[in-house]
């Protein structure tokens, strides 16, 4: 099924809206990183460091490579940290005597 060409206008607009809101979030002195909106639906907003790259379970890189920007296999989200060490606490609780 081919898709029009207004369709595609829509989706490359709105992700160029959402890259721009991110890329001002993160900018430190206001100014903007690309200069037209089209810009930013053609290229990257981020680095490639393991910050950035941050995965849940990132199973594809469990070992140290050669470059070693990559981030921890398992990088938890801080509500998922919360809810985790919850229940340990709650674990604890229910085991000691």
């Amino acid at each position: 099924m081919s898709r029009s060409r207004a369709y595609t206008r829509d989706l490359a607009y709105r992700k160029a809206k959402r890259k721009k809101r991110i890329s001002d979030s993160w900018s430190f002195d206001n100014i903007p990183y690309y200069k037209y909106l089209h810009q930013y639906s053609k290229g990257k907003i981020h680095c490639s460091c393991g910050f950035c790259m941050s995965k849940t379970r990132n199973k594809k890189y469990r070992r140290r490579h050669i470059h070693a920007n990559y981030s921890p296999s398992i990088n938890y989200k801080h509500s998922d940290l919360k809810k985790v060490q919850a229940m340990d606490d709650n674990e604890r609780e229910y085991y000691s005597f």
